[in-house]
């Protein structure tokens, strides 16, 4: 039987994530929205937001079969269209400003196809364990994205205050 109980922490976190992509935009000033802040943004409350909604699912499909390998077999599907949303980022893979090298824009897509795989390969195996680690994966792509702007905001924060006060310790 599924852990209900982690599928809905992972729900709540997805939710939360989602909120701190707003908290981001509202540290950015007026017009100091790039594309790729934009497109960060978007990327994680679409994928904060999928992997909720997939986790909710995971708790109704807990509650409808009491079958074990088949609600592990349909959180799987569920994990897959979860990454759905996200396919939009693909359009972005020519914009330099996004995926400033092409070893950056290749790495998207390995880590991409990297991801769906062992998604896929579930489906056959039908194993718990697999599917709570690539649930939390689902968590950490979004997370990581955060950490990368959170970065950039304090970079930008630390070298917009060496140009105005003078050298930073």
């Amino acid at each position: 039987m599924l852990n209900t109980g982690y599928f809905t922490t992972i729900a709540g976190l997805g939710v939360t994530i989602s909120g701190f992509a707003a908290l981001m935009y509202s540290f950015r000033g007026e017009g100091d929205l790039t594309r790729l802040t934009g497109w960060r943004i978007r990327y994680i409350v679409t994928g904060g937001f999928a992997v909720s909604a997939a986790s909710i699912g995971v708790v109704a499909v807990a509650i409808v079969t009491d079958d074990p390998d088949l609600q592990v077999r349909l959180a799987t599907v569920l994990a897959l269209l979860a990454g759905i949303p996200s396919l939009w980022t693909f359009q972005s893979l020519e914009d330099r400003e996004i995926f400033r090298t092409r070893a950056e824009a290749i790495s998207w897509v390995a880590g991409s196809v990297a991801y769906e795989v062992p998604h896929i390969v579930n489906l056959f195996l039908a194993s718990y364990r697999l599917l709570v680690v690539m649930w939390a994966l689902m968590l950490v792509a979004a997370m990581s994205i955060f950490v990368r702007e959170v970065g950039d905001i304090y970079r930008t924060g630390r070298e917009a205050g060496r140009s105005h006060d003078g050298p930073a310790d």
